[in-house]
C-alpha cells in the first residue's frame, strides 16, 4: 500500500489504535505539532478576547476550468457533447457526457488487459497513448494517465473524447455480457466492505479522530461518508484514494466506482485544515 497511509493500516493490524492525543496546548511541543499539522490552536487560559487568534478564512477549492465543449460530430447527427476536466493531481481527467454512458453499474479497469473482451469502449480508450486506467460510471468516464507524461492534457483529452463520442454514436454496448460474469451481488459487497471498515479502516484512522461508514451500494457502485476528523480534512482525498480505494478493491475486486458523499463543508473538527509540507494527493 503506497505512501504514509500504509503505516496507519499496519499499526491497526498490529494492535489497537492509540487513543487520540489531547489537543490542550500544555507544552511548546504540542503547540509546534499543532502548527505543523495545520490545526487551529485553542486559546490558552488567561487570554482575553482581545488577544485571541483571528479565525482562519475558509479553505477554497480551486479546480482547473474544463476544456471547451467539442463541436458535435456533424456526421453522427447525435449532437453528443462532452466536457473534460483535469484533476488537481494533473494525471487524471473526468469526461462528462450529456447522456448516460453506463447505467446501474460502474466499470473499473486498472489496466488494458482487464478491459479486453469486457468493454469495447474501455479498450478503445486504452489505445490512446499513456492511458493507465478507465472508470465508467453514469454519465462520466474517468481516465488516469502515466504521471511521467508532463505535456498538457488537451491533445490527449480530445483523442479520448472523440473515441467516447464515436463509440456512443455507433450504438455498440459499453460493456459485454462477460463483464457481469462473477460480479458480486449488492449484499455480498455490503457485507464484505462493512467487515473491512470495522476491522481495518476505522481502527487505523481512529488515531486521527476519524471514521467512515458505508452509506449504500447500488449495483457494484459504493457510496461512503466520512465522519469526525475526516470530515472536512484537507487530507481526505489522500485517505480515499491511497487508503480506502485500495483496501476496498483488494477485498472485493468486482466493485466499480467508490464515491464519497460526505458534506465536507460541514466538518467542524478536521484533523488537517491544510496539508502539511510534502504531503499531496498524488504522493
Amino acid at each position: 500500500m503506497p505512501s504514509w497511509f500504509a503505516k496507519v493500516f499496519k499499526r491497526a493490524a498490529s494492535g489497537p489504535a492509540p487513543s487520540q492525543a489531547s489537543t490542550a496546548p500544555s507544552t511548546d511541543i504540542n503547540r509546534a505539532e499543532n502548527e505543523r499539522f495545520g490545526r487551529l490552536n485553542p486559546v490558552e487560559p488567561n487570554h482575553t478576547e482581545t488577544d485571541a487568534p483571528e479565525p482562519r478564512a475558509p479553505r477554497k477549492l480551486i479546480e482547473p476550468p474544463p476544456f471547451p465543449e467539442e463541436e458535435a460530430n456533424s456526421s453522427g447527427g447525435q449532437g453528443i457533447r462532452i466536457k473534460a476536466r483535469v484533476g488537481g493531481d494533473f494525471y487524471s481527467c473526468i469526461f462528462m457526457v450529456d447522456r448516460p454512458v453506463l447505467d446501474g453499474y460502474s466499470a473499473w479497469f486498472p489496466y488494458a488487459d482487464m478491459a479486453a473482451g469486457r468493454s469495447p469502449l474501455a479498450e478503445s480508450i486504452f489505445e490512446v497513448r499513456g492511458v493507465n486506467s478507465v472508470l465508467i460510471h453514469g454519465m462520466n468516464v474517468a481516465v488516469t494517465r502515466d504521471p511521467m507524461i508532463r505535456e498538457d492534457w488537451e491533445e490527449t483529452a480530445r483523442a479520448i473524447g472523440a473515441r467516447i463520442r464515436e463509440h456512443l454514436e455507433s450504438g455498440e454496448s459499453v460493456v459485454n455480457e462477460t463483464f457481469f460474469e462473477g460480479l458480486p451481488s449488492e449484499q455480498e459487497i455490503k457485507e464484505e466492505l462493512e467487515r473491512v471498515i470495522e476491522t481495518m479502516i476505522n481502527p487505523g484512522i481512529a488515531a486521527h479522530g476519524g471514521a467512515i461508514a458505508l452509506d449504500r451500494v447500488e449495483g457494484n457502485t459504493v457510496y461512503i461518508h466520512m465522519m469526525g476528523g475526516c470530515q472536512g480534512c484537507a487530507a481526505s482525498a489522500i485517505t480515499l484514494k491511497q487508503g480506502i480505494h485500495q483496501v476496498f478493491r483488494e477485498a472485493v475486486p468486482g466493485i466499480g466506482a467508490i464515491l464519497d458523499v460526505t458534506d465536507h463543508a460541514a466538518g467542524d473538527n478536521p484533523f488537517f485544515r491544510e496539508l502539511p509540507p510534502g504531503m499531496s494527493a498524488n504522493a
